[in-house]
């Protein structure tokens, strides 16, 4: 989950009308000239018919370069036809999309889409794949079959494109920026890679998970904020049997959350790190096991099982969806003592105090001593593809290289240049006083418009379609306007100053482990499946099983691994350490 759901605070970067337009002029030129001015010599090369892989080989390469290397030379005048998930976006249009009506301009292309449903997206692309309709040239978020597709030779194989320095130039400058090795973590197991990326670094994602715990309760009872997972237990015993809410009723609640989800990552993270979707764990050899059957996952489970069965977690917290979560976080007399989240955003913006009252633990001490605070590192994902239909793939690759230029990824973000978003050093009468970056001790980079995203009329950006290489020096450093004199506004800023602070607190207690991206070949995904997912089914019903009594930690844990021993996994295992090697060579 993307931290997009943030209410920040609401500025306006660009006041004067006139110089607003001329800016936004001279930005246009700038960007088109940056296009034409890319480093690199090669000429034009036609490209050969349809479905003919070689018709996409570059049309130079890496460290032959003597003249400039005019990229609208080879995209201009070319039409390109893009398929994209449906926006829900009130007036929405790519076609005339302000991030369609630029890239057309700097780019000379024109482009013409078709869209779908995000919820049957993916089956669109596979009944497209298997013959019943063309697949248009570029195919936004192609999913998780894309290796699949590739190898069939429905995608185009572009490692060719990214070994060209002129035809991957944005894409290795936002590498670069990243402090990310973007083009190696996007190659497949065969070698190649069929896609272009889309990245968004965000230290505010990547530190997202976190136990918020409700101050007021804490200073009610003369305790200090808790450290380790003895203290956070005295705490909700005391919280829960103290009437904290003084409603005169025993309906404070230890910890909650939507199903068996983060809340229970995070404790379970003071015994054995736990935050891996799959609950996978690294050793310090590059060894990698599963948590679930492990001694420090038993002695967790009985850590657990002690706030069940004292009444300080309701079972109910194992079944309700989101609605009911955040139903009991806004109820009329606090009841949640604790909960995990990116931030108080699951409290409704119209109890900004409430929000405000919550303080956040990195992570609690268990046993060993050890603190492992949430760390996901940004990941490329896959962003676009180009079809084998695609007769122009030089054009369709540079269009898409295109899109990760800085200005286009921080339009995929923060919505269109000089309308939603600035640079800092353009905008007339900036004061450094007057702002503070998004987390804390960031170089200052752009100044935004907060509402944008939240905002559902818009058609100034594609708001994460195709490809996008957005850096933390970007994101980290997004100013937001301090000055409110209001109390509402006062408030935000407060909000604003608690997100902008964890960070560096996250990062000193990170774990250190996480696991990079793994593809598997098909015939390694193809095994795994099926048991894979009767392994997730199991394990979540064991383990709640655990929690709430209905199976004994002690008298059936043998019988709990015998049966995980049966779905198969530790073959599912083995094929994920085959993956992790290959990728670690």
């Amino acid at each position: 989950m993307e931290a997009h759901s943030e209410r920040e605070v609401k500025i306006h970067p660009m006041k004067n009308t006139k110089q607003f337009i001329r800016r936004a002029l001279t930005a246009a030129l700038a960007s088109a000239m940056l296009v034409s001015s890319m480093a690199g010599c090669a000429p034009k090369q036609s490209t050969s018919s349809k479905g003919d892989a070689s018709s996409a080989a570059p049309t130079g390469s890496s460290g032959e370069s003597k003249t400039e290397f005019d990229a609208k030379s080879i995209t201009n005048g070319k039409k390109l036809t893009l398929l994209a998930k449906e926006k829900s976006d009130i007036g929405f249009d790519y076609k005339t999309n302000e991030q369609t009506k630029q890239i057309e301009e700097a780019l000379g292309v024109e482009l013409e889409f078709t869209t779908a449903p995000a919820a049957d997206y993916e089956t669109k692309i596979n009944v497209m794949v298997n013959g019943d309709g063309d697949l248009p040239d570029i195919v936004s978020d192609p999913g998780s079959n894309l290796y699949v597709w590739g190898k069939k030779g429905a995608f185009l194989p572009l490692k060719k494109y990214y070994d060209d320095a002129n035809f991957s130039a944005n894409i290795h400058a936002g590498a670069e920026a990243c402090g990310m090795d973007i083009i190696e973590e996007m190659i497949q197991p065969d070698g190649e890679i069929y896609a272009l990326p889309r990245v968004i670094q965000m230290s505010v994602n990547e530190t997202a998970r976190k136990t918020w715990v409700y101050k007021p309760w804490l200073d009610k009872f003369g305790l200090k904020v808790p450290e380790t997972t003895d203290e956070f237990y005295e705490a909700c015993k005391k919280i829960v049997e103290g009437d904290a809410n003084g409603n005169g009723k025993k309906d404070e609640i230890a910890i909650s959350g939507d199903g068996l989800g983060w809340w229970f990552q995070g404790l379970m993270s003071a015994f054995i790190y736990a935050y891996d979707s799959e609950y996978r764990v690294l050793s310090d050899d590059g060894k990698l096991s599963f948590a679930y059957d492990t001694d420090e996952w038993k002695q967790g489970l009985k850590y657990l099982r002690k706030f069940f069965a004292e009444g300080l977690i309701p079972t109910e917290v194992l079944t309700q969806d989101w609605d009911q979560y955040s139903s009991a976080l806004d109820a009329e007399d606090p009841v949640v003592f604790a909960f995990n989240f990116f931030n108080g955003d699951c409290i409704s913006a119209d109890l900004m105090d409430r929000r405000l009252n919550y303080t956040y633990i990195t992570a609690l001490k268990g046993p060993s001593g050890k603190k492992e605070a949430f760390n996901d590192p940004c990941k490329p994902s896959v962003g676009a593809a180009i079809s084998a239909n695609c007769k122009d793939p030089d054009a369709a690759f540079l269009v898409l290289d295109y899109m990760c230029s800085t200005d286009q990824s921080i339009t995929q973000r923060y919505g269109q240049k000089g309308v939603d978003w600035n640079y800092a050093k353009d905008v007339e009468g900036y004061k450094p006083e007057n702002y503070m970056t998004k987390v804390a001790g960031a170089t200052p980079s752009i100044i935004i418009d907060n509402s944008f995203w939240t905002n559902p009329e818009q058609n100034r950006s594609y708001k994460y379609a195709f490809s996008c290489i957005l850096s933390k020096e970007i994101t980290d450093g997004a100013l937001q306007d301090i000055t409110a004199t209001d109390e509402a506004g006062k408030k935000l800023v407060a909000y604003a100053e608690q997100t902008a602070n964890w960070v560096a607190d996250m990062k000193k207690d990170a774990y250190t482990k996480p696991l990079p991206n793994m593809p598997l070949t098909e015939d390694e995904s193809d095994e795994i499946s099926e048991p894979k997912t009767s392994l997730k089914s199991y394990v979540k019903e064991a383990t709640c099983a655990f929690l709430v009594g209905e199976k004994d930690i002690d008298k059936d844990w043998d019988s709990y691994l015998a049966e995980l021993d049966k779905i198969g996994y530790k073959r599912i295992l083995e094929v994920y350490q085959t993956a992790y090697d290959r990728v670690k060579k």
